[in-house]
């Protein structure tokens, strides 16, 4: 008899280029279509399920905390707990959440990632394979819903799908999910344009998601123009259209800064105007704002100056084309 021991889930962290915003419900079910073109990447959350050697006990770790607890409810990791609620696991399971960089406050989409993860592992945990559209529905059903957590679908579905994506959310409520597919010598070409720097700024995403979702009503032409930025973004990426991309880019960001104050600060405009001084073509922030990582494009050459200018940490990464996946160790 074969017994699973051990269930884990590899979920990719992502980069947003455009649009993001407009996968709101709250836009485009009123004043759609919304659009995004992001990418995931090979920077990843893990999420391990081991069983526990008592079976009335779920044990928890994350970050610095431990926590072995007999009733779900008192778990303290909040979309770790909704998760395990939702897919109805009974104790007996240890979860260990580790991630490569800061889990919080990169604007690299981290919490939709573990929750997409979470829940692919407990699908699989339960014998099942949850196909990609699940997992993103699910994954935000407990964020948005369950949690009450504001933001949009995309970061769900990237995690879920992986690669780079062109994602349409539509007024009736129907997401397409669209391949950008690159040659291999064009995907390498892309990478090497970005630089990802990071300002070490924490932020509360929620916070700014919330406060840009309560005035979307005031924003509906800058929304709209955000979604069609991310057509024309997919048509540049397919012409490697350098100066065009960032052209794109720097007209998403600017239209960004529009909806909501706490977007950006005088850090960011002053870590995105030296690197414009130092060769940038274009830059913009990534996630809701406020901090966490900037996207500078730029030619490679130009690459170190604008790093060693702005004075904040790289972070390197690699196009990953797999959504969240699974492994398992078993027994017998």
């Amino acid at each position: 008899m074969v017994e699973v021991i051990k269930q884990s889930s590899i979920t990719p962290l992502r980069i947003s280029f455009a649009g993001g915003g407009t996968d709101i419900p709250k836009f485009y079910l009123r004043h759609g279509p919304g659009a995004t073109l992001s990418m995931a990447i090979n920077r990843y959350v893990f999420t391990d399920l081991i069983r526990h050697f008592n079976s009335d006990m779920f044990s928890i770790s994350y970050k610095d905390v431990h926590k072995d607890v007999r009733n779900v409810d008192d778990i303290p990791h909040r979309a770790a707990r909704e998760a395990l609620k939702y897919k109805n696991i009974a104790g007996g399971l240890q979860v260990n959440i580790s991630t490569e960089i800061p889990s919080e406050g990169t604007g690299l989409a981290a919490s939709s990632a573990f929750t997409v993860g979470m829940l692919n592992v407990l699908g699989h945990w339960q014998g099942r394979d949850p196909s990609p559209k699940e997992l993103a529905e699910e994954a935000y059903h407990v964020e948005r819903e369950i949690l009450n957590e504001a933001g949009g679908k995309q970061d769900q579905y990237i995690a879920a799908y992986g690669g780079m994506k062109f994602i349409r959310y539509n007024k009736d409520g129907t997401i397409e999910v669209q391949d950008v597919e690159l040659k291999t010598d064009a995907r390498e070409e892309m990478i090497k344009h970005f630089l990802l720097l990071y300002t070490g700024i924490r932020h509360k995403s929620g916070v700014i998601l919330e406060k840009q979702t309560n005035g979307i009503v005031d924003h509906i032409e800058d929304y709209t123009k955000m979604a069609r930025g991310a057509d024309q973004l997919r048509s540049r990426f397919m012409k490697e259209d350098w100066r065009g991309i960032a052209e794109v880019i720097n007209e998403g960001w600017e239209l960004k800064k529009r909806l909501e104050g706490s977007i950006s600060n005088p850090e960011i405009e002053h870590a995105i105007r030296i690197g414009k001084e130092n060769g940038a073509l274009a830059a913009k922030v990534l996630g809701s704002g406020g901090g966490g990582c900037i996207l500078f494009v730029a030619t490679p050459d130009d690459h170190e100056r604008i790093k060693k200018a702005v004075g904040m940490q790289q972070i390197q990464f690699d196009y990953e084309r797999r959504g969240s996946f699974c492994k398992r160790l078993v027994r017998g």
